[in-house]
C-alpha cells in the first residue's frame, strides 16, 4: 500500500496500515468528509489510487441509493488476514430469532459446501453496478 495514494473515510481508523502493515507514517491517507460518495468521488477523479472498503458496506450504500457507483473504477478482493464481519440483529425485532436462525443456517451452508472460500475468487472486476460488486464478495 505504501506505493499508492490512498483514500479513506473520515472517522474510520486506519492505524493498522502503519502498525500492522508497516506503512511509513509519512504516507498520508486522504480522508473524505463526504461519506461513501465523497470517497468514491476522490477515487473516480484520480485524487487517489486505492480505497479499501468492505464490499458489504458498498453494496448497502448502492442498494439504499446513497452511492451511485462510478464506472471508471474496479474492485479487487484483497488476499491476507480475513477480518471478522458481524451482522447485527435488533433484539426487539419481532423476527429477531428467525433472522438469526436463517443467517446462521446460510453461513453454515456456505462453509460446509466450500462456497465460503470461493466467494470473490474472480479477481479484478469492473464496479459498474451491483452485479459486479456482488462478484467481489
Amino acid at each position: 500500500m505504501r506505493d499508492f495514494s490512498i483514500c479513506g473515510l473520515l472517522g474510520w481508523n486506519y492505524d493498522s496500515y502503519y502498525t500492522k502493515h508497516g506503512m511509513p507514517r509519512s504516507v498520508k491517507i486522504t480522508k473524505s468528509a463526504g461519506g461513501m460518495p465523497g470517497a468514491f468521488s476522490l477515487l473516480s477523479e484520480g485524487r487517489c489510487q486505492v480505497l479499501e472498503v468492505h464490499p458489504q458496506i458498498v453494496i448497502g450504500a448502492v442498494v439504499t441509493g446513497e452511492l451511485k457507483m462510478p464506472n471508471n473504477i474496479a474492485c479487487r478482493n484483497l488476499v491476507g488476514d480475513l477480518q471478522n464481519f458481524y451482522l447485527m440483529v435488533a433484539r426487539k425485532s419481532p423476527r429477531a430469532k428467525e433472522l438469526v436462525t436463517r443467517l446462521s443456517t446460510a453461513i453454515i451452508h456456505l462453509k460446509s459446501t466450500g462456497k465460503w472460500r470461493s466467494i470473490g475468487d474472480e479477481g479484478v472486476l469492473p464496479a459498474s453496478g451491483l452485479t459486479d460488486l456482488l462478484k467481489c464478495l
